[in-house]
This record gives C-alpha cells, sequence and structure tokens, in this order.
C-alpha cells in the first residue's frame, strides 16, 4: 500500500508543480502544458519583428516586452483625434492650385419696335483665356489672380425707318361740250406718307487683356461637388475698329485704347479627373463694359456662355 502512494506521489510531481511564496498559498500549474505554449509565443514574437514593433505604449517612445504593463509606470492619456489631426494627410498637402480656363458666350441684339426710327439685328460673340494662382483659405473658399486674354466680335445690320411725304400727280382730259368744243386737262394732285426703310452693315472687333481677381468657393449637393466662381478683370484693350451698337443705336470706336473692366459669375459640377487635377464645367455670364478716356463715354454689354476650367493641386 506504501509502495502504490509513493507511486502516485512520483507521478503526479511530474504533472504538477508547487509553487510556494512568502505570504502566499501554494499555487498548483500544470507544467508542461504552460511550458510548451510560452515556449511557442516567444518562439513566434522573436521570428515576427513586426509584431514586436507594434507592442509600443501609448506614447509610441518605446518597445515594451511581453507580459503585465509596470503598473508603477505612468502612462498619459492621448486626447482622442490630437494626434489623428496633426499628422492628417490633408493638412500637409499644399493649399496652392493652378486653373487655366476657356470662357465662351454670344448675346442675340435685336429690336422689334417699329416706332423706333433706328433698330440693330446682330450677334456678339466673345472668347476669355485665363491662367490663375490660387490659394485655398480654408471651409471650400479659394482666392487669387493671374492673367486673361479676351476677344469680343460683333456683326450685323443696322435699319432706319423714315416716313417721307411724297406728291403724287394725276392728269386726264376732259371734253367739254358746250359750243365751241373743246378738250382740257385736270390734274389732280394728292400727298401721303410713304415709309422708307434703309439699310446698312455692321462689324466690330475688340482685344484685350486684364489681370483678373478670383473668388471661388467649393461645396457639396447631394454626391456632387459644385463650385461657385466671381471674378473681376481689370484691364485694356490692345486693339478695336468697326462700330460698337446696341439695340437701338450704334457708334465707331474711336479710340485703340480703352479701359476695360469685365465681370463674371458661374456656377457647374466639379469632376475629379486624377489625382491632383479636377475639371470644372461652368455656365456662365459675363458683362463687359469698356470706357473711351477721349469721350468719357462708357459701353458694354452682358452675355451668356459656356466655359471648361482645369484647375491642378501642386
Amino acid at each position: 500500500m506504501n509502495d502504490v502512494s509513493a507511486l502516485n506521489q512520483t507521478n503526479n510531481s511530474n504533472r504538477s508543480l508547487s509553487v510556494n511564496r512568502p505570504g502566499e498559498e501554494s499555487l498548483n500549474v500544470s507544467a508542461q502544458p504552460m511550458l510548451q505554449l510560452a515556449t511557442e509565443a516567444i518562439a513566434a514574437v522573436k521570428s515576427d519583428k513586426n509584431s514586436t514593433e507594434m507592442l509600443c505604449d501609448p506614447q509610441g517612445l518605446e518597445v515594451v516586452s511581453l507580459g503585465i504593463a509596470d503598473p508603477t509606470k505612468t502612462y498619459f492619456e492621448i486626447p482622442e483625434g490630437e494626434y489623428e489631426a496633426q499628422w492628417d494627410p490633408a493638412r500637409l498637402q499644399s493649399k496652392w492650385y493652378a486653373e487655366m480656363a476657356a470662357t465662351t458666350g454670344s448675346r442675340v441684339v435685336i429690336n422689334f419696335n417699329e416706332d423706333d426710327r433706328l433698330s440693330v439685328l446682330g450677334n456678339m460673340y466673345h472668347a476669355n483665356y485665363h491662367a490663375l494662382l490660387l490659394k485655398d483659405m480654408g471651409n471650400g473658399f479659394m482666392l487669387g489672380g493671374g492673367f486673361s486674354y479676351g476677344e469680343m466680335i460683333g456683326s450685323g445690320e443696322w435699319r432706319i425707318r423714315e416716313f417721307q411725304e411724297r406728291m403724287n400727280i394725276d392728269s386726264y382730259d376732259l371734253v367739254v361740250m358746250i359750243p365751241p368744243v373743246q378738250t382740257v386737262r385736270v390734274y389732280d394732285t394728292t400727298f401721303s406718307q410713304v415709309r422708307v426703310i434703309t439699310t446698312g452693315e455692321l462689324a466690330y472687333r475688340i482685344d484685350k487683356f486684364s489681370i483678373p481677381l478670383a473668388a471661388r468657393y467649393h461645396f457639396m449637393l447631394g454626391k456632387m461637388s459644385w463650385r461657385v466662381a466671381a471674378q473681376l478683370n481689370p484691364g485694356m484693350t490692345l486693339k478695336t475698329s468697326g462700330d460698337f451698337f446696341s439695340n437701338t443705336e450704334y457708334s465707331p470706336i474711336l479710340s485703340q485704347r480703352m479701359l476695360t473692366m469685365d465681370a463674371k459669375f458661374s456656377v457647374g459640377p466639379s469632376i475629379s479627373i486624377y489625382k491632383d487635377w479636377t475639371l470644372i464645367l461652368e455656365p456662365n455670364m459675363m458683362h463687359h463694359a469698356f470706357r473711351d478716356q477721349k469721350s468719357g463715354k462708357t459701353t458694354g454689354k452682358t452675355l451668356t456662355g459656356f466655359g471648361v476650367s482645369v484647375l491642378h493641386n501642386f
């Protein structure tokens, strides 16, 4: 009986380990399975360097070992989103943009009032090209400036309606039967108002350059990105020729150098076409104004049209 108990005690000592610490009760754990798991875990960690590097304290300063953290070490709680905001890639991206654009527009000039002495039937066209340097000011706003070149062309016909008084004279012979018989010629005179229309050709061309001051605002509407653009183009004409016209008048362009001021407003969708490239489609309205310094006369017209802009972030 004593031999059997001694054998059982020997076998149990191979499967368990008694751990005694001062002031603690004895702790019996299964030795072989625990040692095997620990050996496999340490071998896996040593074989994978990246897994060790990921085991960092919250401050991200030093690598810590496997096991329970040291309760005597002070750890600081990082406010949520603080470091994420500092390392947001958007904060490191350049806020400067280059914009290239081409804009066209037209307007029909016509006067249907028959009571006006002078009326003009014609068409006006414009084409503008600009290159801008824009800075992102935040919250979707951009401001900038650049260089612009524009052309404005008009062609048409003027009509002058005038009433003229015309005299019509009719004559006939009248036979008088009283002896002596004779023939008398009678003249019948009438007056009438006749409308006379005189026509002529009109054409002009104005080439100009300007220094645009631009403001842009980007916003989301539904699932589409949109942009509102406003622009002022102070400048000067390079070449002029012909007669500038409106609905009821026309006058020759006398000066080759005139001050100009254009105002443009547009709204359109913004489409990303590549990583740092954006295409903007812009229905627009543009007002063209010219001031002749010699005569002090200011003329202008508003044209509607369509434009395409390409925006590049660099």
